[in-house]
């Protein structure tokens, strides 16, 4: 049985750091969920005519051939690690997350992905409610709105005001959409990251896992 380490929770909480020390500390995998759907927003962002057309979208997956190692994203082959974290590509992934036969393909892949690569640490919105619903631990990663968009206006070098205003309209959507809103999963220890340092949630989190059902 693979051992898995979920981590859910929205944007700018910390889910990417945290999940990556905690790879580290315990020698897993580290899978960002949040990556795939990136991948795919770059490939559509700049391949389709219009974001609007389901369609058209779903259509491109035939020709979407989608690699991930060592944290790097690759798309037919070009790593695109840095490109998918612009705020454009953001906005678009958020947008098509809400596919349900889009979500049904990458869930699949993510789901293979683990299964292949073995015991991990995976991040992402509903990797605890969804794709590994029976982790042998789940966390729910949350902070104050403002602290999330600090951390993230630092990421992208953006002002504060309008990153905010992005973080609100794209928890909206996450938690509103029809397929696999954004909530938190039974079982899952819920941390707030806002007045914590990472060493503390890592440290809090690998107690818990230590802790956990083998």
């Amino acid at each position: 049985m693979v051992d898995i380490l979920a981590i859910d929770g929205p944007s700018g909480s910390g889910k990417s750091t945290v999940a990556k020390r905690l790879a580290s500390e315990l020698g897993f995998n580290y899978l960002d969920t949040g990556a795939t759907y990136r991948a795919f927003a770059y490939l559509a962002f700049y391949a389709a005519d219009d974001l609007d057309d389901i369609e058209e979208l779903l259509d491109l997956l035939d020709g979407f051939d989608l690699e991930y190692s060592d944290g790097k994203v690759y798309v037919n082959r070009k790593d695109v690690s840095e490109k998918i974290r612009s705020e454009n590509i953001s906005q678009v992934a958020s947008k098509i997350a809400q596919i349900k036969e889009l979500r049904s393909y990458l869930v699949r892949w993510q789901q293979e992905w683990v299964e292949f690569n073995g015991s991990s640490v995976v991040e992402g919105r509903d990797t605890t409610t969804v794709v590994f619903p029976n982790a042998r631990l789940k966390i729910f990663l949350t902070a104050d709105d403002k602290v999330r968009s600090l951390r993230r206006s630092l990421e992208i070098n953006k002002d504060v005001d309008s990153v905010q205003k992005n973080i609100l309209e794209r928890d909206s959507r996450d938690s509103n959409r029809a397929e696999s809103p954004l909530m938190v999963a039974t079982n899952a220890v819920v941390l707030d990251s806002t007045n914590k340092q990472i060493d503390e949630i890592v440290e809090e989190i690998l107690k818990l896992w230590k802790s956990s059902n083998p």
